[in-house]
């Protein structure tokens, strides 16, 4: 491994079925641009006569979900990220490249939906989503590819399935108008 590479969750290797990655930087140097820039240029590279992602969100700039139409793709795209990683330069601010825990397009739409509502499908944050290359409107892909089990599944929370997190990792509640205990207020452990 390069020096300055850092190892995530699955770290240099994926499973046989992933399409899901996860990406992530170091310090706020990605933008939606750049990344769609790093995964067009990855087409590129690959000889792609068009992108094969259908699912790109960027929640926050040090971090990333992209999903590929099939694990075949999801390999290549990773092993090109992979080798932008291991440059240590942080362009276009990746510094870490990993299979993501929720795999698919239609996990990946459900857990959007999920969290962040119907009205989130206007954010200008939203996910991107393709289809043959072409983007098409959010709605119609999760009209089209979240059932409504699916959907229901997410909501209730679910994760068997699709939690894959170690289970040392932990989340702490914080409160900001609970200034008499610091703030933390409470903690919820994975199932």
């Amino acid at each position: 491994m390069h020096q300055g590479v850092q190892v995530l969750h699955g770290g240099d290797r994926l499973s046989a079925s992933a399409t899901t990655l996860v990406l992530r930087s170091s310090a706020s140097k990605m933008t939606h641009p750049g990344l769609m820039t790093l995964l067009n240029v990855a087409t590129a590279v690959l000889g792609y006569e068009r992108p094969r992602y259908d699912f790109v969100y960027m929640p926050w700039a040090k971090l990333a979900f992209v999903n590929f139409e099939d694990p075949q793709s999801c390999r290549a795209y990773f092993g090109v990220i992979q080798n932008v990683c291991k440059l240590s330069v942080e362009h276009p601010g990746i510094s870490a490249v990993a299979e993501a825990y929720i795999q698919g397009l239609a996990h990946n739409l459900a857990f959007f939906i999920s969290k962040c509502g119907m009205q989130a499908i206007n954010d200008p944050r939203a996910p991107l989503i393709f289809d043959q290359g072409e983007e098409v409107l959010l709605s119609d892909a999760i009209n089209m590819h979240v059932t409504p089990q699916l959907l229901a599944e997410y909501r209730r929370g679910s994760t068997e399935r699709v939690d894959r997190r170690p289970q040392q990792v932990r989340w702490r509640a914080v409160h900001l108008g609970d200034a008499a205990t610091g703030g933390a207020t409470g903690s919820r452990e994975p199932p």
